[in-house]
């Protein structure tokens, strides 16, 4: 007999979930709904984002070299990854029609 989760764990694992979907991809996010040039790279807008973070070549990250800046958004860009290779594989078909 398998053993049954309280209600209560059930609910949390639920909110932890929600709050991770909610959370991800936000650099796919970011870039698809800001009115700016400077974030249309055509394709995968959310990966290159955080190449660019990481790389400290994307826009409005260039020349801002505190370490708690970069580690922060570093970290940041890390995790986002593969969040925004979901995402941004998602958005590929709207990307291909607005791009023709």
């Amino acid at each position: 007999m398998t053993p049954k989760l309280p209600i209560n764990c059930i609910k949390i694992l639920m909110l932890i979930t929600l709050s991770l979907f909610l959370c991800s991809g936000c650099s796919t996010i970011f870039t698809h709904s800001t009115p700016s040039d400077a974030f249309d790279f055509g394709y995968y807008n959310g990966i290159r984002l955080d190449y660019g973070i990481i790389a400290h070549t994307a826009p409005g990250f260039v020349g801002d070299h505190t370490f708690m800046h970069n580690f922060s958004w570093d970290a940041y860009a890390v995790i986002d990854f593969p969040f925004s290779l979901v995402g941004d594989t998602l958005f590929l078909p709207i990307d291909a029609c607005l791009n023709e």
